[in-house]
């Protein structure tokens, strides 16, 4: 449905977005799911501009160029480690511990 419906707007990418669109979903549908079973904590401040920053990024490299493609990874990239920087600061101390 989804993917016939953007096929003559972003062509052979609709497929993706059909698919994304159907995860989505059947994410909601198990977080609400999981919710009766077990408390999962969602923080919404943090979670829709992330979700939003990342529709965006996906959406534009649909129309944008490869090197424009290669600046948003790495961006990603940076934001995913500044934003995660608590967990991985964990997860090495904890590794090299281990390690020595």
């Amino acid at each position: 449905g989804i993917d016939l419906v953007f096929m003559k707007f972003i062509g052979i990418q609709a497929a993706s977005f059909s698919t994304f669109c159907g995860f989505f979903v059947m994410w909601v549908c198990r977080m609400h799911d999981t919710q009766k079973i077990t408390p999962v904590h969602l923080d919404k401040k943090k979670f829709i501009p992330l979700f939003v920053l990342s529709v965006a990024m996906a959406t534009i490299t649909i129309w944008t160029n490869n090197i424009t493609d290669l600046i948003l990874t790495i961006l990603g990239i940076l934001l995913f480690f500044v934003i995660n920087r608590k967990y991985i600061g964990t997860f090495m101390n904890r590794y090299l511990r281990h390690k020595a």
